[in-house]
């Protein structure tokens, strides 16, 4: 194995060697800090939404995985492995990615897997893989927290020369590229006992210098150095980070507003950019408990994207959290206020994935063929509230019956037909722009004694409740809703 290593650290150092003079383009995503507040391309993070202004990512340190040790182990089919799904990891609301040059524990023993040689200098087949998955961030718009040093790998570099090599080299590679979306953490849980051999590191005055050199070399990079489970972390350290990246992997749910205080001192964003669970509860509420005290959360999916053998499956990875960071990072929607019985407004002032269009008179949204619009609407007054919407049907169903109806729920409850008893799943609208009313099913048939009549929904008590618009019919398209309380009269 050791001649099989030092093979692959003569290959690595005639590549850089030869790589040295290469010029890149200079990537278009830009990560930035005003005061806590993180911002993408100029824009807070997360806008309108309840984590506004705060970086929401997931540890995917195996995605560039290799084992000099196991060459049945293909490193590039892993790494496409995890750029195939990256688009969705994005859309489901992921800020960042924490990578590293040196991984995390894939849970088994005797793995050599490393960006550096054993004097520091990078490694070309690594670099390449990840270069190609910062570039593909960068596509996406997300940043990447780019961490070099790894507890169970560090022995691989010889010294403390070598150390301080690295993080020069490492440094450079991101300058040289131009990178304005990558942040370094230097080391892993940089207190961790796995870099009780390396002073450099473990030591806040070591720690402190590594982080000082990056910021030499490249004074525009954020950087970090992440742990401090317990809420401590050494002055010297906390001074030379940009931002403080606690893991909650130890912490109980309860004690996480404590350690946020307590790190919150320093006046540096706080960033949890590890986090493992064992159950979906907790994991939601750690989550939750991080983004209501303004820190950063960053979930390890350690059995999935971890431990081998590594799978990344998009947000099947954790259907609960990926929901749940989805609804967190959405901009939550302004509040509708029924006046006088009467509740209007226009259909793109929601929030969802329904797509706008252009109408004659403004906008409207329109059926993508999945996902739905929210509205959270305050009444006054209870009763039923009819409701009736301005609506076109779909191209391909004009003059044909089809792409003409909607699903519609308010706190979760369908639609009352006239009959007060039969339940409508939503409401349909034929042609071009008019005021639709008429209920859909249930099922694939209205049943003829509610079929021309208007619908409604029962609001039993005063209270804010969700309207949600859910896809039925491709294409479908709504410019405006109108409820009126006891009032079954279309409008005009």
């Amino acid at each position: 194995m050791f001649s099989f290593y030092l093979t692959h650290l003569r290959l690595g150092l005639l590549f850089t060697i030869m790589g040295a003079g290469i010029t890149c383009l200079h990537g278009g995503t830009e990560v930035s800090l005003s005061g806590t507040r993180w911002f993408i391309n100029g824009k807070v993070t997360n806008a309108g939404s309840a984590a506004e202004g705060l970086l929401m990512n997931v540890r995917m340190v195996n995605a560039t995985f290799e084992d000099l040790n196991k060459p049945d182990f293909d490193p590039e089919a892993n790494t496409q492995a995890f750029l195939a799904h990256l688009p969705e990891y994005a859309a489901a609301g992921v800020n960042a990615f924490t990578l590293c040059l040196q991984g995390g524990n894939p849970e088994y023993e005797g793995a050599v897997n490393s960006a550096f040689a054993a004097d520091g200098s990078l490694r070309p087949g690594y670099m390449r893989r990840i270069e190609r998955v910062i570039r593909a961030c960068d596509e996406q718009g997300v940043a990447v927290i780019l961490s070099y040093y790894y507890q169970r790998q560090i022995k691989l570099l010889k010294d403390e020369a070598a150390i301080r090599a690295g993080v020069e080299n490492a440094t450079r590679w991101i300058v040289e590229r131009g990178f304005k979306h990558v942040m370094v953490e230097v080391a892993n849980e940089h207190a961790h006992g796995g870099f009780k051999g390396a002073p450099v590191i473990q030591t806040p005055a070591g720690q402190a210098s590594l982080l000082r050199l990056v910021k030499q070399i490249a004074p525009h990079l954020l950087v970090t150095a992440s742990g401090y489970s317990s809420g401590r972390v050494s002055p010297l350290v906390a001074e030379a980070c940009d931002f403080l990246s606690p893991h909650w992997n130890l912490a109980k749910l309860e004690d996480i507003p404590a350690r946020i205080e307590m790190l919150r001192r320093f006046g540096k964003p706080l960033v949890c950019n590890e986090d493992l669970r064992h159950n979906d509860q907790d994991l939601l509420s750690a989550l939750r408990i991080s983004v209501e005290h303004g820190c950063s959360y960053g979930l390890m999916a350690k059995d999935v994207n971890q431990t081998y053998p590594f799978r990344f499956q998009g947000t099947a990875d954790s259907p609960a959290f990926y929901a749940a960071l989805r609804e967190l990072t959405s901009p939550r929607a302004k509040t509708i206020v029924e006046r006088n019985g009467i509740v209007q407004f226009e259909a793109e002032d929601g929030v969802g994935d329904w797509k706008r269009i252009s109408t004659p008179t403004g906008e409207a949204v329109q059926d993508p063929g999945s996902g739905a619009m929210r509205y959270e609407i305050e009444f006054t007054q209870p009763g039923k509230y009819y409701v009736f919407l301005l609506a076109r049907q779909g191209e391909a169903g004009r003059g044909k019956g089809k792409e003409n109806d909607v699903a519609l729920t308010l706190g979760g409850e369908k639609l009352y037909g006239v009959d007060d008893s039969t339940r409508p799943v939503g409401l349909r609208s034929s042609g071009e722009w008019k005021w639709g009313w008429r209920p859909k099913g249930p099922g694939s048939h209205t049943p003829a004694a509610i079929r021309e009549k208007p619908a409604y929904f029962l609001v039993k008590q005063p209270g804010r409740l969700r309207l949600e618009m859910a896809h039925r019919s491709e294409n479908f398209a709504v410019d405006r809703v109108m409820m009126k309380l006891n009032d079954p009269t279309p409008p005009q």
